[in-house]
């Protein structure tokens, strides 16, 4: 961490550093309250914000999520320093969606909630690529429903030892049996069979149920 010392004399105006940051991390918190971000270049990709904050910048976690918002970039380093209380906050879920390695670095007692990793599955999908879910149940999970595409990053291990997350994934969504082990399962393949027939049924379905009000005189 860089002290107030050192960062008052650094050459911020000079070299590579030059036009990057403009002002000092304890005051910058008065900026993000007023909503004010404007006045200074956080929001630039070339400046990492994450080397320089101190604990002065985790006083309030209004500030915290100001910083985060304007710097998603920097989001993965400011969630890895900051304190556990912030960690632990459900505030930081919405920051997950471009920073899918940012979620190993959130309190367990959010990453080990059901409820809430599935609100932070809907936010950012590939989570599952830095965190291979273990416990995943269909009645915990309807993993191939609302993720098909995320079922691809549950580990190998986890489908070997638990056919009961592909099964499910499956029958919820007949694609899924592309990332199945053993695409040619008879198993795995009938129920893809039968989740399509679903799919279609439906289909046709609410396409009824649509036509029921559209008026006979359409387009007439």
């Amino acid at each position: 961490m860089l002290s107030k010392t050192n960062y008052e004399f650094y050459s911020w105006d000079e070299g590579e550093a030059y036009g990057i940051i403009h002002k000092m991390p304890w005051t910058l918190n008065d900026y993000v309250k007023q909503q004010q971000h404007d006045l200074y270049l956080l929001g630039d990709g070339r400046s990492n914000v994450s080397t320089i904050v101190d604990d002065r910048c985790f006083s309030d976690f209004s500030f915290f999520e100001g910083l985060a918002r304007i710097n998603e970039a920097s989001f993965k380093r400011l969630i890895a320093m900051a304190p556990i209380s912030f960690r632990k906050d459900e505030r930081v879920i919405p920051f997950l969606s471009s920073n899918a390695s940012a979620f190993k670095y959130l309190h367990e007692s959010l990453r080990h909630d059901k409820k809430l990793l599935m609100q932070m599955l809907a936010v950012n999908g590939n989570i599952l690529n830095i965190y291979h879910l273990k416990s995943i149940k269909r009645s915990c999970f309807a993993i191939g429903e609302m993720f098909p595409k995320a079922f691809r990053w549950i580990s190998g291990s986890v489908k070997k030892d638990h056919r009961e997350v592909t099964r499910a994934a499956i029958e919820t969504f007949f694609d899924a049996l592309r990332f199945a082990l053993d695409e040619t399962d008879e198993e795995f393949m009938e129920l893809a069979r039968q989740s399509l027939s679903q799919t279609i049924r439906k289909g046709k379905e609410a396409l009824c149920e649509i036509h029921q009000f559209i008026p006979n005189n359409i387009g007439s």
